[in-house]
């Protein structure tokens, strides 16, 4: 039996195909992406006492579906099909994984002015993405079921948006969660690029439990809900300079339960790419994202950076995300030829506070134990490690790109003091085919 999802997906795409014959100012395109990912990961939890290797691939197909029509009207709907090779259990067999990645609606101008309207399912994705972003790395990528009004060009714009991120009438959803947004930017007030931004995130579900934050299983009415109100603002040079610098801070208030939040992120980032040879660049930068010093009492510090795109800013192993943690790293890097570059970058990863948990990339929100890579042990060290990736990318021909990546991740003393008697490194690489059409 088809699912939902899919029989709406099939509809879409079957009336984008016969609605009405293209008149001079329509068109119809078709565009798409087929990525083949193979991954290893040796020793993910830092204990060579368990063996919990893994190798696999990846493979994610989009077909996307443009038909746009007079007078800035367009529709957009985008299959995807996401699955790890061997998934089946059988050659014979099938998995229901074909879903509706994106199906939206847009008027691109409103009574002649620069007014966008976007409504249905679609990426968000606003400035560096370390607080609300697509999240491509992943096989699934995020997508969000939103309104998004965009005032304004690519020089200066205002965005606007309300997205249902949980609805408490689905299937196996307790209560509703809604996200929604300002989000300014612009290239013409200042020097330098200015973004400044609003973001709020409610939750419905009952907070009121320090034990059990989140219980799917409680239908009573909620006694204490989640109100994140998260303001920012981010700086970065424009234009094609050799030097780039890029700073953003964001402070939350609100409300978690009967926990007022009271917390904040910064990140700086600087690089310079030389005019010589190989084009060499050097990068640096420092990110900090504060920690609860004390999860019993009435105020929660732990920084919740949303839904980022989580595998951007702390190595290529995700063992880290926005929240409780502050990070160094160093970065250079080369490109012997036109569309080949090489490069290496260094992380150095701690705990902002050793009262609070170690996070896992996609960072602190509601409180599930799927959020931590391990709960705070006081005395245990601040230190989580250090991470050294290698990294090489190839646009081979004009629509074929591949990416080639090694990690290892050296355990500091946090992890070395709560891993048990034979704590190791941990080891990760892929190889990456994509062509996109």
């Amino acid at each position: 039996m088809l699912s939902f999802q899919k029989v709406s997906a099939y509809t879409l795409v079957l009336l984008l195909l016969k609605i009405f014959p293209a008149h001079a100012q329509e068109s119809f395109t078709i565009s798409g992406e087929l990525r083949m990912r193979g991954e290893g990961r040796d020793n993910a939890d830092f204990n060579s006492d368990r063996l919990d290797g893994t190798v696999k691939v990846l493979n994610r197909l989009r077909l996307g579906f443009l038909r746009q029509f007079d007078h800035g009207l367009q529709v957009f709907a985008q299959l995807q099909d996401s699955r790890i090779w061997g998934e089946e259990g059988s050659s014979l067999a099938a998995l229901r994984t074909v879903d509706l990645h994106q199906a939206y609606l847009q008027v691109d101008r409103v009574a002649g002015l620069p007014f966008l309207i976007r409504l249905g399912r679609q990426k968000l994705s606003f400035g560096s993405e370390r607080l609300v972003g697509s999240y491509d790395w992943d096989n699934v990528g995020r997508a969000f079921d939103a309104l998004n009004v965009q005032l304004g060009n690519d020089e200066q714009k205002l965005n606007l948006w309300l997205a249902q991120t949980r609805d408490q009438n689905a299937p196996a959803v307790a209560r509703n969660q809604e996200f929604g947004g300002a989000y300014f930017s612009s290239s013409k007030l200042l020097p330098m690029a200015l973004e400044a931004y609003l973001l709020v995130l409610y939750d419905a579900r009952n907070f009121e439990s320090v034990a059990n934050p989140a219980d799917p299983g409680d239908q009573e009415e909620p006694k204490k809900t989640l109100t994140l109100y998260t303001l920012g603002a981010r700086f970065s040079s424009r234009g094609a300079q050799r030097f780039y610098c890029d700073l953003e801070a964001a402070y939350q208030t609100g409300q978690r339960g009967f926990r007022d939040i009271s917390a904040y992120g910064i990140a700086l980032n600087a690089g310079y790419t030389f005019g010589t040879r190989w084009r060499p660049v050097i990068h640096a930068g420092y990110l900090f994202g504060s920690g609860d010093g004390d999860p019993d009492d009435e105020n929660n510090e732990t920084f919740s950076n949303l839904f980022p795109d989580a595998h951007r800013e702390f190595g290529a192993m995700d063992y880290a995300g926005w929240s409780n943690i502050s990070a160094v790293k160093l970065g250079l890097g080369f490109s012997p030829r036109e569309h080949f570059s090489i490069g290496a970058d260094w992380h150095l990863l701690s705990l902002a506070n050793e009262q609070d948990a170690w996070y896992r990339a996609g960072g602190f929100n509601i409180g599930t134990p799927q959020e931590f890579y391990r709960r705070a042990v006081p005395g245990a060290g601040k230190r989580l490690g250090y991470e050294l990736d290698i990294h090489v990318t190839h646009a081979y021909r004009e629509h074929l790109h591949l990416q080639f990546g090694l990690s290892k991740f050296f355990a500091g003393k946090f992890i070395k003091n709560t891993g048990g008697l034979r704590v190791d490194d941990s080891i990760f690489g892929y190889l990456s085919v994509a062509i996109k059409f």
